[in-house]
């Protein structure tokens, strides 16, 4: 996990000032989506809890809700899969709903 967090921490001070600068909020969500379409699914199983746990609560909505907004609505299975990997990390159980809209919810809002 170390070589992953290295990874991470070159890509908040060297790719994401880049990406806000040159490329929409959208654009932004689109990307991220399609890094994780990229990876081997056991290493996102390994690193949204990792990741996850490392946001505050609001974070976690917020990287939750723009991972939904930005997956096409065919892969809504996928997304409630790696919601729910990203989840195992979160005491407070920040979740993708199973309902038709999908919002997000906490413990606090049931």
């Amino acid at each position: 996990m170390e070589t992953i967090e290295r990874h991470f921490r070159n890509e908040e001070v060297q790719v994401l000032p880049l990406a806000r600068k040159h490329f929409s909020f959208k654009r932004q969500c689109e990307l991220l989506y399609q890094s994780l379409c990229m990876m081997p699914l056991k290493l996102i199983e390994r690193v949204l809890p990792w990741l996850i746990g490392s946001l505050t609560a609001e974070e976690t909505k917020m990287f939750l809700r723009n991972m939904q907004l930005a997956a096409p609505e065919m892969d809504s299975a996928i997304v409630t899969l790696f919601s729910g990997w990203a989840c195992k990390a979160r005491i407070e159980g920040l979740c993708l709903s199973s309902g038709a809209s999908g919002l997000l919810y906490s413990d606090d809002d049931k």
